[in-house]
């Protein structure tokens, strides 16, 4: 898939890596953070798992040293790399592959999970549960 389009010349490509069971995909996600608080906010890394109708695509950690002023946003880039060989088998997934192909409008949620960690005296400390930030998505807002 390339600027929104589905480039048929790779389906060769895609049967031979269902074979070698490894569907390599890389993304890019953009996630605005914002401090609603009166005090500096600051995380040293954190985990995520993203999921798109209640089936898990990634999972991993982002170490970035990241500090929000008082009442103020900031940009994380988040690298995504995974193997979707063994989520191309659920339905979830295809219904995200069918999404992302068509012009049709159809919507899904994007389910993003993040647990962030402090650094203190050298030691990670996690928040004890996951936030869950759930984003009905469409091609045209992947794109």
């Amino acid at each position: 898939m390339q600027d929104g389009e589905l480039n048929l010349s790779a389906l060769p490509g895609l049967a031979i890596a269902m074979l070698r069971r490894d569907v390599p995909m890389e993304a890019n996600l953009k996630l605005k953070v914002t401090n609603p608080t009166a005090k500096k906010a600051a995380i040293n890394k954190f985990q995520y798992k993203i999921a798109f109708q209640q089936t898990d695509l990634a999972e991993g950690e982002v170490e970035q040293k990241l500090s929000i002023d008082p009442n103020q946003s900031a940009v994380v880039p988040i690298k995504i790399k995974m193997n979707l060989y063994e989520s191309l088998k659920s339905d979830g997934i295809q219904d995200f592959l069918k999404a992302l192909g068509s012009n049709s409008g159809n919507k899904g949620v994007l389910t993003l999970k993040i647990k962030p960690a402090i650094t203190i005296a050298g030691q990670s400390f996690y928040y004890p549960g996951y936030i869950t930030i759930d984003k009905e998505v469409s091609q045209k807002l992947l794109f």
